[in-house]
């Protein structure tokens, strides 16, 4: 059966035979890994669209137990994110977690639009970019069905007087949309004590305790 979706790139895995494995974010169908042979130096539009922080659309091909990439145009490619290694970082942090959350063949449209919108307010932006990963990681629990505000307090990780100004930090990004928090810069102070809370709230609620890329980030 053949398939056609946008997507966002996650990964890619070199395997045996020359071939590797793309990890894509599709819009209709979540995450699927697919197999391709296209080589990964190739100049042609298809090769091109499998990179990391790359938009797309793909053309599949679902088999009993596999998918196979067919073709693949590239929709917007997220050049900018490459020409500073912090931002660059930032990033991969955002794909690797995404990737983690996500179940295969589960579709989470507002995760796929979020992590869409991570990459546009990423690519311009100039500086604080860590502040907009605690953004992105309290903002993709929502499409989880979690509440980073409501967890904290239950838990007693956040009490009323000592972190009020965190909790009304903590819920002004829960309320707001990820664009209207494309200049947001916290405190060196702030930003550290909610990275602390969000690795303890995902090791809790999701069992992710420790990434790849985080220590160029956290």
């Amino acid at each position: 059966m053949y398939i056609t979706s946008e997507g966002i790139i996650l990964k890619q895995t070199k395997i045996l035979g020359g071939r590797r494995m793309i990890t894509i974010f599709s819009k209709n169908y979540g995450k699927i890994s697919c197999g391709t042979s296209i080589t990964e130096g190739g100049k042609n539009k298809t090769a091109l669209a499998l990179r990391p922080f790359t938009y797309g659309r793909y053309e599949l091909f679902k088999g009993r137990s596999a998918y196979n990439i067919q073709g693949a145009e590239t929709i917007k490619s997220y050049y900018g994110i490459g020409e500073n290694i912090d931002k660059y970082m930032a990033a991969s942090y955002a794909l690797e977690l995404t990737d983690l959350v996500l179940q295969e063949e589960e579709p989470v449209p507002a995760l796929f639009n979020l992590l869409h919108d991570f990459f546009d307010i990423i690519e311009k932006r100039k500086s604080a970019f860590e502040t907009l990963v605690v953004a992105y990681r309290i903002k993709l629990l929502e499409p989880l069905g979690l509440k980073a505000s409501d967890g904290m307090i239950s838990q007693g990780a956040l009490k009323e007087g000592p972190d009020a100004d965190i909790i009304e930090t903590l819920k002004f990004i829960e309320n707001s949309k990820l664009e209207g928090l494309a200049n947001l810069a916290l405190k060196s102070e702030q930003e550290n004590r909610l990275k602390s809370l969000l690795n303890d709230f995902y090791a809790y609620h999701l069992g992710i305790e420790k990434l790849k890329s985080e220590g160029m980030v956290l």
